[in-house]
């Protein structure tokens, strides 16, 4: 109508019909709007002053501190047992309403949020298993040197390469997913901060939640710790593999020339007695 949109328009933002605030059924309709009437609800006693005495409103308007405005010229000042003090009740009762719908949104977020690590859960999971498989073929690998020749050696020399640059690269991935973690806890601890003070047990359940997160990491970190150092024994089987197979090639070299030498020295003795 005219009147509510200059209400709207003078009010700038500070003014709201009392109707508005008040929750009734059908049944007692009338008996509301006969109660309230056209009134409205105003943040300061400038804007209800100016809302009932202008000609394009000229409604009752009451403060939030209980000032009632009558365009037929009555001032009433902050009487808490008048209708006023009910209108303000009702403000501050939509205004809770609001901050808490607000705030179990907040939890919803963080709660979809929190489930959504459950997946990183399962891949560090995941890589453990891998890890703990590659350990063991390190180990039957090093059996197998252990009486090997010069070409089983460099064979085997070549998988465990291609081995330890593969858990390189797995353990640049779960370092990054351990960066993200961290990030994403970060967050969370930052949204649960900003929670009303009157929302204490959802922000005790969004705290638990956090706490399995963090646990969840420090496992994260304690995996990556092992597979930096089954990288490290890789690296030192790796090392030792080429040692062992230098140690040979020496020793066919040594025998080459062990053999050579005898040659000559019969081959000499042979034409001497003729």
């Amino acid at each position: 109508s005219a009147v509510a949109s200059a209400a709207e328009k003078l009010g700038g933002g500070k003014a709201q019909p009392a109707l508005q605030l008040v929750g009734y059924e059908v049944e007692v309709q009338a008996a509301v709007k006969y109660a309230f009437g056209s009134a409205y609800v105003c943040q300061d006693a400038g804007t209800a002053k100016k809302l009932a005495f202008s000609r394009e409103v000229s409604q009752r308007c009451v403060t939030l501190e209980g000032d009632d405005f009558n365009p037929g010229g009555l001032l009433t000042g902050g009487s808490r047992g008048s209708g006023g003090s009910l209108l303000l009740r009702l403000h501050e009762l939509l205004e809770a309403e609001n901050k808490l719908h607000q705030h179990q949104q907040k939890l919803v977020e963080v709660e979809q949020q929190l489930r959504q690590l459950e997946p990183v859960s399962k891949q560090y999971r995941k890589l453990q298993q891998e890890l703990e498989l590659q350990q063991h073929s390190l180990e039957l690998l090093q059996g197998r040197m252990q009486g090997s020749e010069g070409a089983q050696l460099t064979e085997a020399l070549s998988a465990t390469e291609a081995q330890l640059a593969a858990a390189q690269e797995e353990a640049a991935a779960a370092a990054q997913k351990k960066k993200d973690m961290v990030a994403l806890a970060k967050r969370l601890e930052s949204e649960i901060a900003d929670f009303a003070k009157d929302h204490d047990k959802h922000v005790e359940a969004a705290k638990a939640k956090i706490k399995a997160a963090k646990q969840a990491l420090e496992a994260a970190r304690k995996l990556l710790r092992q597979r930096e150092a089954g990288l490290a024994a890789s690296a030192a089987e790796r090392d030792a593999a080429a040692g062992e197979r230098g140690q040979i090639e020496e020793q066919v070299a040594t025998a080459q020339q062990a053999v050579h030498g005898e040659w000559w020295i019969r081959t000499g003795c042979d034409s001497t007695v003729i």
